[in-house]
This record gives C-alpha cells, sequence and structure tokens, in this order.
C-alpha cells in the first residue's frame, strides 16, 4: 500500500533521514522522530480496533505466532516470502540501555517484518493517552498491513503539530470574589433616575429666639 502510494517516496526519505541506533553500541537502528498530533490521532483509532499490544512479553508472543503461521504458509506453497513490513515497533524515548537490548533482540529474530520508530514521547505519558490514568506503556505494536500502512501515511500528513512530552501545566486561574446579591443586575441594568418623591426635602426652619 505504501509503496504504490504517491505518499510512498516521502514516507521512505523520512524514515531514512531518521534513522539512529537503539542505544549507543547498538548493532540495530531505529527511527527516531516527534509525534504528530495526527500521528497519535491515527493510532488511537488503530487502538479502539483492537490492534494495538501493549507489552514486551505479549508483542514477542505475537511476533511468534505469526512466524509460525508464516513458515507453515512457506511448506504448503513451498514459495520464498520477501522481507516485507507489516508490524510497527513503537517505542517510548525513555527505555534504559537494558530495555532497550531486549528490543534489538526482537528485532533480530523478526526484523524483516517489522518497522520499530522511537517516538518522542516518555512511557507515562504515552500509556496515559493509550490505555487511562496510571498506565504505562514503554512499547506497543501496531499490528495489520493497513493500519500500519495508515500510520505511516499520517507522519506525512499537514497537521505537523508536535505533542509534547509533558504538557506544561497551565496556572490556575484566580478565584474572582463573590459578588454580592444582586451585583450581577447592577452591572445589567442602569441605574433608575430620581422620582419627585424621592427629591430631597427643603430644611426645616428652626424659630428664632
Amino acid at each position: 500500500m505504501v509503496e504504490s502510494d504517491p505518499r510512498g517516496p516521502a514516507i521512505k526519505e523520512l524514515l531514512s533521514h531518521n534513522l539512529k541506533k537503539l542505544w549507543p553500541k547498538s548493532q540495530t537502528e531505529a527511527v527516531f522522530l516527534p509525534a504528530s498530533e495526527k500521528f497519535i490521532r491515527t493510532l488511537q483509532l488503530e487502538h479502539k480496533r483492537g490492534r494495538i499490544v501493549r507489552g514486551f512479553e505479549l508483542i514477542e508472543r505475537s511476533l511468534e505466532i505469526q512466524a509460525h503461521g508464516l513458515s507453515i504458509v512457506d511448506e504448503k506453497t513451498g514459495g520464498q516470502r520477501g522481507s516485507r513490513v507489516s508490524r510497527l515497533l513503537l517505542i517510548s524515548n525513555d527505555g534504559a540501555e537494558r530495555f532497550m537490548r531486549n528490543i534489538e533482540s526482537l528485532l533480530l529474530d523478526h526484523g524483516d517484518r517489522v518497522l520499530s520508530l522511537v517516538i518522542n514521547i516518555d512511557s507515562e505519558t504515552l500509556g496515559k493517552m493509550f490505555f487511562g490514568e496510571g498506565k504505562t506503556a514503554k512499547v506497543m505494536m501496531l499490528e495489520h498491513k493497513e493500519s500500519v500502512a495508515n500510520a505511516l501515511f499520517s507522519l506525512i500528513e499537514s497537521d505537523d503539530r508536535a505533542v509534547a512530552e509533558k504538557p506544561a501545566s497551565k496556572p490556575a486561574p484566580k478565584a474572582d470574589k463573590p459578588e454580592k446579591p444582586g451585583a450581577g443586575m447592577a452591572k445589567t441594568f442602569k441605574k433608575p433616575a430620581k422620582t419627585f418623591n424621592s427629591a430631597k426635602k427643603p430644611k426645616r426652619k428652626t424659630d428664632r429666639k
């Protein structure tokens, strides 16, 4: 889908220009990108469709099941498959080196089907975006090739506003002083003009002695 789309070359250029090592001494590279709002919204939609796997163990298990199924197909058909990405691995930006070593091991085993993307969001913020308050997500995987294509297309679409790693909290607005009863009415309506009855009465003259 991506290769045959007019946007394919732009996606390939974006990914190839942002390749870096997973960690300083890593033998494996990943794409490092900021996360645009459009990209995050696309992933959230795919999550609602049940196409995101969260956590290293579940991701590893899912890839092993897929690899086993593909090997059975190869045995039956006698054909040889080419390398084709059908999974997108999404990694937070705060993984320790030990964690990145595990990711590298996963990619060495399944890298022919997996594109790894390190996004500039910490695991706490990423977890909250997809799984709710108090949840963390150091790594997620987007399944299904159509979903992966949709996510890649969203990377180059017009909405390029980056999602902040930790949104700055706005200062709480100052509490307004409570108005006196009827103050709102006083602001709305003008004071009534004085009537004749309300005119000042002349002072009463006192008798001189």
